[in-house]
C-alpha cells in the first residue's frame, strides 16, 4: 500500500509537471516546419483548415555603383562611317579648299572677258556723238561650296552683270569716259567637281 503525499507537496508536483508540459509544447511549435508539408494557402484541407506557405527571397547585397564620366557615356547608335561615306567626304573637303582659288581665277577670266567685249566694241554714230555698248561684270559676291544629297560637291558662285554704254565726240574720247549704265543683273554660276577638279 502506497503512501499519500502530503497536499503541498502533490501541488508543487503538479506545477512542475504542467511547467514541463508547457516547455515541450512550445519548443515543438518553435521547430522549423517541414518543406514538403506545406502548400499553396489557398488549397485547404478537407477539414477546412488552411496550411501556409513561404517563400524565401535572397537578396544580393547592394553592389557600390560606379562613378560616371561624360566620357563613358555613348550613344546607343553607331555613328560610324562607311568607307563610301569617308571617300565622299574627303573628295568634299579636298573640293572645298579648292574652290576659293576657284573663284580668284573665275573673277580674273571675267575681268579678261570684260576687256573682251571693250575691245569688240561696234561703234555707233548718232546725232554727232560715238556710242557703243558692252557687258560689264562686277567682282565675286560670293563664293560657295556645297555637298549634294548624293554626296557629290557643288560650288556656286554670284557676281553682277551690267549693260554700259560709252559716249564721245571720239571713239577715243569714248573709250576713256566713264561708263554708264543701263540695265544691272545678279547671276549664279553653279560648277561641278571633276576627276581633275572644278569644271566648266
Amino acid at each position: 500500500m502506497s503512501r499519500s503525499l502530503p497536499p503541498r507537496v502533490w501541488l508543487l508536483r503538479s506545477a512542475l509537471t504542467l511547467a514541463a508540459l508547457a516547455l515541450l509544447i512550445s519548443g515543438a511549435g518553435a521547430q522549423e516546419p517541414d518543406p514538403a508539408s506545406l502548400q499553396n494557402p489557398s488549397s485547404a484541407n478537407a477539414n477546412g483548415s488552411v496550411r501556409l506557405t513561404s517563400t524565401i527571397v535572397k537578396i544580393a547585397p547592394a553592389q557600390p555603383q560606379a562613378a560616371t564620366s561624360p566620357s563613358s557615356i555613348r550613344p546607343a547608335v553607331s555613328q560610324k562611317l562607311t568607307a563610301a561615306q569617308r571617300a565622299a567626304l574627303r573628295t568634299f573637303e579636298r573640293a572645298r579648299a579648292a574652290f576659293t582659288g576657284f573663284c580668284k581665277d573665275w573673277e580674273n577670266k571675267l575681268s579678261q572677258r570684260e576687256r573682251d567685249n571693250l575691245a569688240a566694241i561696234e561703234w555707233k554714230q548718232q546725232n554727232g556723238w560715238m556710242v557703243g555698248q558692252y557687258l560689264g561684270y562686277s567682282r565675286i559676291h560670293s563664293c560657295t561650296c556645297k555637298q549634294s544629297p548624293r554626296g557629290q560637291p557643288v560650288g556656286e558662285l554670284t557676281y553682277g552683270e551690267t549693260n554700259n554704254y560709252l559716249t564721245g565726240k571720239t571713239v577715243d574720247e569714248a573709250i576713256h569716259s566713264k561708263p554708264k549704265s543701263t540695265l544691272a543683273t545678279e547671276t549664279t554660276e553653279i560648277f561641278g567637281w571633276g576627276k581633275k577638279g572644278w569644271e566648266y
